[in-house]
Formats: C-alpha cells, structure tokens, sequence
C-alpha cells in the first residue's frame, strides 16, 4: 500500500471520494528546503518542500514554500488530533490547485521520492499531487456542506 495521507471527517459522510494521497505525502515528506527553489531559475513557479514554515494556510505562503507550509497545520501530530473547519482546509487546497493550474512544479530530490517511480522533471510528482488535492478538495467540500470537520494524518 505505501505511506500516505489521508483526511480523516468527524463523522462518516456519504459520497466522500477516495483520495489516494500517495503523490501528495511523497511531495509533502520528500524534506527538500529552499536550495531547490534557490537554485530553479524561475523558482517562483516551484512548490518546493519546506518544514521550516509553518504558517497559518489561510496567509499566503511566498511563492516557492512548501506543501508542510499550506498543509501542515491540518496535519496529526504531536500535538495530537485537532479537528478543524472544511472552509479553512479549502482554502488552502484551492490556493495550492491554483498554483499548480497556473503552472507551479513540485521539486523534490530523487533520492526523497520513497523509492516511487516518478520522471525526472517533476511532471509525474506534480500530477500525482494535483489529482490528490483535487479529491481531497471534493471531500473537502462534502464535509463544509455537512458542517463535518476534518483532520490530515500519515496512513502507511
């Protein structure tokens, strides 16, 4: 099966998609800071992966921060299960499918990519992670219409 994330709802919801989430957590887990982006000539248009960041989703991350950046505070952890509110995960997941809609790549080492077979150029990586995100943003919007709040966590 893989390591990978899934969203976890407050209460079982029907017509909730499956969201695979294996592209997503390798992307997410691939542990790759700012030299990536530093060294991409237009880094303004990669989703490098960061985790030093963490921000708030709902404040723009700068352009070339990480999934753990957007993704991160919806996350399991140690600081246990916290539940938190549809619109705040859409809100991010729509601003990180608009990036990548308007072009941005994912980069990541490939010696990070969890012995997974992805291209060289991040096309592969970067469309296992949009379609991720697009379910997620599904199930997402399923949970906001049942007023259903939600947690990210690592499933392996």
């Amino acid at each position: 099966m893989g390591l990978a994330i899934r969203c976890v709802l407050e209460q079982s919801l029907s017509g909730i998609p499956w969201v695979e989430g294996k592209s997503l957590c390798t992307a997410y887990c691939a542990g790759l800071g700012g030299d990536v982006a530093a060294n991409t000539a237009d880094s303004s248009n990669i989703i490098a992966i960061d985790f030093g960041a963490g921000h708030s989703p709902l404040a723009a991350p700068p352009a070339a921060e990480s999934l753990a950046a957007w993704l991160g505070p919806f996350m399991a952890g140690d600081r246990g299960v916290e539940w938190h509110e549809p619109g705040d995960g859409l809100a991010a997941v729509r601003a990180l499918l608009g990036r990548l809609r308007a072009g941005a790549k994912i980069a990541a080492a490939p010696e990070t990519l969890l012995d997974l077979e992805y291209d060289d150029d991040g096309e592969d990586l970067t469309d296992g992670v949009q379609r991720d995100l697009e379910d997620l943003e599904k199930v997402l919007v399923v949970a906001q219409v049942a007023r259903c709040r939600f947690f990210l966590c690592f499933e392996g």
